[in-house]
């Protein structure tokens, strides 16, 4: 039976992640999403990425993965007392088929999971669709935003109460934003990020246990 997974992203799926993010986006319409800006927020924030996900349950097997379809980045902004959505990519293939709207969704249950009520997020004000998106989901304009790089446009900040979403602690509550220590070089910060994908490497293979003769 074909389902959806939502969870977290491997430090080994980044380019997977990357390259889905950069083909969900018009070209003329995110000139500013550079490799160099996706690198940032999957290395820097992996812990506040998430993925949608087809997976197969046949019976008791396990779930045998088909493809990501999704990502999300969100974060909790403990000084401003809110979760930020900071990014939402779906692959071109899957878009108009609800899974922005799961996506969002699950992220407002991981918000509330933290104990803070109200999710909010910036859009480009050229991007009717998204507006239009946003504004169906129950968010609301609350003035001009940072945008988020050199060529980006004008950000509108949008914001929403969660005042009826139930909490779900099981899709894991949001991530507090990252902190990068003062001082730390960007070799020393890769160096720190491939022995993190290492050892979860090795983590997941010893999870997965020894493979028989016959595999």
């Amino acid at each position: 039976m074909e389902q959806l997974r939502y969870r977290r992203l491997r430090p080994w799926e980044w380019g997977t992640a990357a390259a889905l993010i950069r083909a969900a986006f018009p070209v003329d319409r995110t000139r500013w999403l550079t490799s160099g800006v996706i690198s940032y927020y999957l290395r820097e924030r992996l812990a506040s990425v998430r993925v949608l996900e087809r997976v197969v349950r046949r019976g008791l097997l396990p779930a045998r993965t088909l493809g990501i379809i999704g990502v999300v980045i969100a974060e909790l902004r403990e000084a401003e007392g809110c979760g930020w959505l900071e990014l939402i990519a779906i692959a071109p293939g899957e878009q108009g088929q609800g899974h922005g709207a799961r996506l969002v969704g699950l992220v407002e249950a991981a918000t509330s999971a933290t104990g803070v009520s109200r999710l909010e997020l910036a859009v480009d004000e050229a991007n009717d669709g998204a507006l239009r998106f946003y504004e169906r989901l129950g968010y609301s304009a609350i003035g001009p935003a940072a945008s988020p790089g050199a060529g980006a446009g004008p950000h509108l900040r949008y914001g929403k109460d969660l005042v009826n979403v139930t909490a779900a602690p099981e899709l894991d509550a949001l991530a507090p934003r990252p902190q990068t220590p003062r001082g730390l070089s960007n070799i020393a910060r890769r160096a720190v990020y491939k022995l993190a994908v290492g050892a979860e490497r090795l983590s997941h293979s010893s999870s997965r246990g020894p493979k028989s003769p016959s595999s």
